[in-house]
């Protein structure tokens, strides 16, 4: 934020510089030639012309007043009008059928109404119909590997201004973390989600799904294979299906995503870090990044530092509910300037500050705490104090929340803090994920 108010102040400064006017204006300098305004890529126009046709806007709206609550984009992949979506875009409507409708239009203003078919929720992609009109032309879905800095083209409806074209260049497939993604250097904004990437032939090579807000032109498409399998799981449903069953289908989905989130993280035996005099269990994968801090101060007797894992992606089922993820954090402190009772007063203040949330919801019940002095069971066993808090997803039958509080209390000069966030597991995975990461805690040899 502050770096955009820097930005726009700037702006402001330079136009009131710019318009200011001076007593006695200098003679002005000889005309220059006017610049010659840049030229659309002509294979940009080309491809836009061929894909017009079959893109429409995706518009999710309220069913009491056919208000419009979300917007996004999509285009045609059959003649009988099926259409690929993102499930983000949709997502509304299948959780709360009762309160949303969907509709497309078609960048020649023409409206007809959704149905959705099929939901792939951890490739964030929706299988659609357009009810009534047949004449907006498929496009087709490429099979073939791409070039590393091969030129792509985005379309779709950024920010709900019209129908727009953005280039830019495939970059690879990357993991974030357990499926697969392309990496697209180029603008994805806002009510472009679910339109399509396609090649310099017009074939669709991706779906338009999200973007960094830290980075410039670092955005994500999902990968055709995953529309050409959900194209064949969908096309012979025909009625769109009850909440019920889209929330089976949901909570099927999430459970075989917890499994390979565990599988993944038992793959091989976790990665461990030197914090202070203690081991500190990560499970850095690629799409699971670790970052490190030490931001001493002088004026504080006790050194600190830190060290979190995220994952960079996680499952979103609604605006409210993510979840399939797995988090840790690491807080050392440390000091021999402090007597004892004081470091301890600092250290357990820190520990008192964590939260799991008591509230209970329409999505979570509430948790179940158990706060217990245990000893980890590998090489470097050391004593700690550990609680283990517990929710479920109440839509999803089987599926908890796990949250594990660690403190080292084997030293009165110095401790490790750990907090481990399990979302969307069951019951079995959770327990072996939190104890696989108390027993790694020790100390260094």
């Amino acid at each position: 934020m502050a770096r955009l108010s820097i930005v726009l102040l700037s702006g402001v400064l330079a136009t009131g510089f710019v318009c200011a006017q001076p007593a006695a204006p200098p003679t002005p300098p000889p005309a220059a030639a006017e610049p010659k305004l840049q030229e659309p890529s002509r294979d940009a126009s080309r491809i836009y012309a061929g894909g017009k046709p079959s893109l429409f806007q995706v518009r999710i709206l309220t069913a009491s007043g056919r208000s419009q609550a979300t917007a996004g984009s999509g285009f045609v992949v059959s003649s009988d009008g099926l259409a690929i979506t993102n499930y983000h875009v949709v997502a509304k409507l299948v959780v709360d059928p009762s309160r949303y409708v969907a509709e497309a239009v078609s960048t020649a203003g023409e409206r007809d109404d959704l149905t959705v078919l099929k939901i792939d929720v951890l490739h964030d992609l929706a299988l659609v119909r357009i009810n009534k009109r047949r004449d907006w032309p498929p496009l087709r879905i490429s099979s073939r590997a791409l070039k590393q800095g091969e030129r792509l083209y985005s379309l779709g409806n950024p920010l709900d201004l019209g129908f727009a074209i953005s280039e830019g260049s495939f970059n690879g497939l990357i993991s974030r973390p357990y499926y697969p993604q392309v990496l697209f250097s180029g603008a994805i904004n806002s009510g472009m989600s679910g339109g399509p990437a396609v090649d310099e032939a017009g074939e669709v090579i991706g779906v338009n799904v999200s973007k960094r807000l830290d980075g410039e032109q670092i955005s994500f498409l999902v990968p055709a294979e995953f529309v050409t399998t959900l194209i064949e799981q969908g096309k012979a449903v025909t009625v769109q299906p009850t909440q019920q069953e889209f929330r089976s289908e949901i909570g099927r989905q999430l459970l075989a995503h917890q499994s390979l989130m565990a599988d993944e993280l038992f793959k091989t035996p976790l990665l461990t870090r030197a914090m202070g005099p203690y081991v500190a269990p990560i499970n850095e994968t690629q799409g699971i990044r670790c970052w490190g801090d030490d931001p001493r101060q002088p004026q504080l007797k006790y050194n600190y530092s830190r060290l979190f894992c995220r994952s960079e992606s996680t499952v979103a089922i609604d605006e409210f509910v993510r979840t399939g993820y797995i988090n840790v954090r690491h807080e050392y402190f440390g000091s021999e300037r402090l007597d004892s009772f004081r470091f301890l007063q600092i250290y357990s203040k820190s520990y008192k500050n964590e939260t799991f949330g008591s509230f209970r919801d329409r999505h979570w019940t509430g948790p179940e705490c158990s706060d217990a002095f245990v000893k980890s069971d590998g090489a470097a066993s050391i004593p700690l104090r550990a609680v283990v808090c517990v929710r479920a997803l109440r839509k999803f039958e089987g599926l908890y929340d796990f949250a594990m509080m660690v403190a080292t209390v084997d030293d009165s000069h110095g401790g490790l803090h750990t907090r481990v966030d399990a979302s969307g597991v069951t019951l079995e995975n959770g327990q072996r994920i939190v104890k696989a990461f108390l027993d790694a805690i020790g100390r260094q040899p």
